[in-house]
C-alpha cells in the first residue's frame, strides 16, 4: 500500500453521514463502559492491600464482571475469584469473594490478620455492625465471627487473610487446593 492510500483510508469515515444508534444499542454500550470501570475508584486501595502495582489492581477490578473469572468456593454458596498478591501477602489467602444477598457466612476464625475491602453491597456482622461499599474491615488473628450479606446487590469484597481461616473443622490456607 502506498503512502497516498494510507492517507485516504481514514477520510472514508468522514465522508459518511453520521447516524444515531438505536436507544437500546446506545444504552447497552454505555452500560458496558460503566461496568468495566465501575470499581476504578478502589484501584489504589486494592493495590496497597494486595501489594501489587495500581495498574495490575485496575485490571483485576475490571475483570470482576467476567463470569469466567469466578469459581465455586470451598462452601457451595461462595464464589471465588482467585488472586495472587505481592511479597507482603505471600502467606495470605487473597481473592475477591461474591455472596448473594441474604447469605450467611458461617462462624469462622481468622488464623492471622484479615483485611476486607467491600467493593459492592454490604454485610451485617453478628454484633449488628453494618459494613458497606468502601468500608475496610480489619480483623485480628484469633477473631471469630459470622455475618450476613445485606439485601440488594451481591456482596463483592476483596479479602486478604494472613495464615488462613478456620471454618468449622476445616482449616484453609493459601495454596489450599479447595480454593
Amino acid at each position: 500500500m502506498s503512502g497516498e492510500d494510507d492517507i485516504l483510508v481514514p477520510e472514508i469515515g468522514f465522508a459518511l453521514d453520521p447516524e444515531q444508534p438505536a436507544p437500546e444499542v446506545f444504552q447497552r454500550l454505555m452500560q458496558s463502559v460503566a461496568e468495566t470501570e465501575r470499581f476504578a475508584a478502589f484501584a489504589d486501595r486494592v493495590a496497597s492491600l494486595m501489594d501489587v502495582a495500581v495498574s495490575h489492581a485496575s485490571g483485576l477490578l475490571r475483570a470482576i464482571d467476567q463470569a469466567g473469572k469466578w469459581e465455586p468456593g470451598p462452601l457451595d454458596w461462595i464464589q471465588l475469584f482467585h488472586l495472587e498478591g505481592g511479597p507482603k501477602v505471600a502467606n495470605a489467602i487473597v481473592g475477591f469473594i461474591r455472596l448473594e444477598p441474604g447469605t450467611v457466612f458461617p462462624p469462622h476464625e481468622h488464623l492471622g490478620e484479615e483485611r476486607v475491602l467491600i467493593l459492592q453491597g454490604g454485610y451485617q456482622d453478628e454484633d449488628g455492625t453494618v459494613y458497606k461499599s468502601g468500608d475496610l474491615v480489619v480483623g485480628a488473628a484469633g477473631d471469630s465471627h459470622f455475618f450476613t450479606a445485606l439485601e440488594g446487590a451481591d456482596l463483592i469484597y476483596l479479602v486478604v487473610v494472613q495464615e488462613g481461616v478456620k471454618i468449622g473443622d476445616q482449616v484453609i490456607r493459601a495454596g489450599d487446593p479447595r480454593l
